[in-house]
Order: C-alpha cells, then sequence, then structure tokens
C-alpha cells in the first residue's frame, strides 16, 4: 500500500510515518493509493498548504484526517477564516465554555465505524471539535458534550484523536483504514 503523508510543515508527520511503516506501508510522494493528513497546528496556516489537495480528495483517493486533519475537511471553523475543503457539510467550533482547552490525554471513545468498532482509549490534543451537518459520525468521545471522535464518509475518515500517539488501538485503526483503502 502507497500512502502520502501531507506535510503542511506543522509536526506529528514523523510519528504517523513510523506508524504506518510498522504497519507495511511504503511512504511515497505520489503515486499514492492513500492520504494522511496529519493533524497539529492552526486552521488557516494547514489550509494554505492543503488547499490544493481538494483535487485528489475529489477524486475519492481514501484519506484519514487525523485531528486538524479532519477539521480540514469541514466547510469552515470557528479558528480560522478561510474556507475548509468543503467535503464534509459542518464547521468546526471550540470546546464549550467552563471546559479545560486543550483536551489533552486519554478519553473513551465509542465507536461505530469501518475503522474502529467498540470502546477504548485514544490520546487527544485539541481546543476544536466537528459539528457535522450531515450523517457522518461513527464515534464519539464525551468532553462535556458528545464530540465526534470518529468521522466516515465513503472513503474519507477521520479521527479527532491521534491513533499513531494511541498505542495498540490506535494501531488497530491505522490498520483498518489500510485495509479499507485496499478495497
Amino acid at each position: 500500500m502507497r500512502v502520502r503523508i501531507f506535510d503542511y510543515g506543522v509536526g506529528n508527520v514523523f510519528s504517523v510515518t513510523k506508524a504506518l511503516r510498522d504497519l507495511g506501508a511504503e511512504i511515497v510522494e505520489e503515486d499514492y493509493d492513500a492520504l494522511i493528513l496529519p493533524g497539529v497546528g492552526s486552521y488557516d496556516g494547514a489550509l494554505e498548504r492543503a488547499g490544493h489537495l481538494r483535487d485528489a480528495l475529489a477524486e475519492r483517493t481514501p484519506t484519514l484526517g487525523i485531528c486538524l486533519g479532519m477539521q480540514l475537511l469541514f466547510e469552515r471553523s470557528e479558528e480560522g477564516s478561510l474556507p475548509g475543503l468543503g467535503l464534509m457539510r459542518g464547521e468546526i467550533v471550540r470546546l464549550p465554555r467552563g471546559m479545560k482547552a486543550p483536551h489533552m490525554g486519554w478519553s473513551l471513545v465509542r465507536g461505530w465505524s469501518r475503522i474502529f468498532e467498540g470502546t477504548g482509549y485514544f490520546y487527544f490534543a485539541h481546543s476544536y471539535y466537528a459539528v457535522p451537518r450531515e450523517d457522518v459520525v461513527r464515534g464519539i468521545v464525551r468532553y462535556g458534550v458528545d464530540v465526534p471522535a470518529i468521522i466516515e464518509k465513503g472513503s474519507l475518515f477521520g479521527t479527532q484523536f491521534h491513533p499513531e500517539k494511541s498505542g495498540r488501538l490506535g494501531r488497530e485503526v491505522l490498520s483498518n483504514f489500510l485495509k479499507e483503502a485496499r478495497r
């Protein structure tokens, strides 16, 4: 499986690369079978570099957005002024007032997705979350409100948590994404 990890210059590319290589994926820049949008940084900063991926994503390239990478799939975010990739209807909003932000650490996810089904603890580091306007939520974490932890629409997947930092269950999520991308 040939995977491109889109590097928009804001961290965690190394840990995602290592996790995917451990699963047997070949990391490439061109002629890829699947795409990963890793996730740390600011919404507008990432979009300035990732906006041209709209075409690849529109061609139904199997894609996994991680944290900020997942948020980029939506139409807009309170964090920035640039329009998102618009591949999923909805917006990204700040965690509710009174909740510690960022939500950082291990939290229990309940999932019913093709990439994770069941319950388990995953590692989170975010201050914003998705409010979809279509039926794409396939996993939640309770953090003051039900925060979408896993989203899924056709060949597009997203996790608000960091599977590359989530041990055995995170590895399972990445492995399941690679299996889905091969279909």
